[in-house]
């Protein structure tokens, strides 16, 4: 009895330090993705960030604001700065999903998304942004 207690005290253990494990990793995840932004003087806040996972699937969701003038910029900042998290915390993720609303008299909104590896090759500077957006994004 005493043994069965233990085990089941160790089991609780293991699972609240690994739940914590994995929101700390998505937390530098964020960290990361905000700081690029910064540094391209953009913002985001962590409520415009999660992860969703469907079918096996793990995607990286980001909602952003833009002027009408300012798409493309604020688009190529979101998926640099994903993949720059990707890169720097090792987290797995399949692909990056961009909600982007643009401001004006009606509110219009664009999704995009990219996998992984095409990301990837944009930091590794295998392909050029042009080829990027121009083949390896899809917008909605």
């Amino acid at each position: 009895m005493k043994n069965k207690r233990l085990l089941n005290l160790s089991v609780l253990l293991l699972v609240l330090l690994f739940s914590n494990a994995i929101k700390a990793n998505e937390f530098a995840f964020f960290s990361t993705v905000q700081k690029v932004f910064k540094t391209q003087g953009l913002h985001v806040s962590y409520d415009n960030m999660k992860f969703v996972e469907e079918n096996g699937i793990r995607r990286f969701m980001l909602t952003l604001q833009s002027r009408r003038t300012d798409i493309d910029r604020v688009m190529l900042v979101g998926f640099y700065a994903s993949g720059i998290a990707i890169q720097r915390t090792n987290e797995n993720v399949d692909g990056v999903n961009i909600s982007l609303n643009i401001s004006r008299k009606d509110d219009e909104r664009i999704l995009l998304s990219a996998n992984t590896k095409d990301i990837l090759s944009l930091l590794n500077k295998k392909i050029s942004t042009n080829q990027f957006v121009s083949s390896n994004v899809s917008w909605y």
